[in-house]
């Protein structure tokens, strides 16, 4: 009985000792998970914000061509007149 006891404390001791590798392991596998996250954020709001730059841009170019598009009808309204 108490040889039983004894191996089947080796055993659980054994078990215990292999959980606590595991759950080593799966910390370092969270924090390299944590920063590829951290950096997949970081790129995104990158990717936001230079969207953000284009659109800023397309509409501004938009404006131009409206402002051009409105000095060239009255350029060829004045000629007509004249």
């Amino acid at each position: 009985m108490a040889l039983a006891k004894a191996a089947l404390l080796d055993d659980l001791q054994n078990k215990n000792q292999e959980l606590g590798k595991q759950i080593e392991i799966c910390q370092e596998e969270n924090k390299i998970l944590d920063k590829m996250h951290r950096q997949g954020v970081y790129e995104v709001e990158k990717l936001t914000q230079t969207v953000r730059e284009l659109e800023g841009a397309v509409l501004a170019r938009g404006a131009v061509a409206n402002a051009v598009r409105e000095y060239e009808k009255k350029v060829q309204e004045l000629n007509v007149n004249n």
